[in-house]
């Protein structure tokens, strides 16, 4: 009981409201009770990063990406392990003096645009709902 009041004060606290679920089974990690309290209650704003979405397939991420946005759910989809992928090849590569300390900033921040996968910055999903539904 002590956990969920220390939330819910967090929660009236905060600015915007970010649920991280896992990929490979979102609906068992989405709170529709957190996502109610947090938006209807409080008026705040809510994203659902669904990481690990290196393991799913573009039909897969299209299909999450319709389902969620039919609930009105902004979201986009995201891959820690890409990202850390990137970051340890960069840092390899300016180890051994390959890489300048300006192209591993853009290795790095290229992920604004293309690793979340959404349609935007993937070719292969330009034709499927946006990966971000805007309320």
């Amino acid at each position: 009981l002590q956990v969920w009041r220390q939330l819910w004060r967090v929660l009236e606290r905060s600015a915007v409201v970010i649920q991280i679920v896992d990929a490979r089974n979102p609906l068992f990690y989405l709170s529709d009770d957190l996502k109610s309290y947090a938006t209807d209650e409080l008026g705040k704003p809510m994203l659902v990063i669904v990481n690990k979405s290196d393991y799913l397939t573009e039909y897969q991420r299209k299909k999450w990406s319709e389902y969620l946005t039919r609930k009105g759910t902004d979201h986009l989809f995201f891959s820690a392990y890409n990202e850390q992928k990137k970051i340890d090849e960069a840092a390899t590569k300016a180890k051994r003096g390959e890489l300048s300390f300006e192209e591993e900033k853009a290795i790095v921040s290229e992920d604004d645009e293309n690793n979340s996968e959404s349609p935007e910055g993937n070719p292969a999903l330009q034709d499927s709902e946006p990966s971000v539904h805007q309320s």
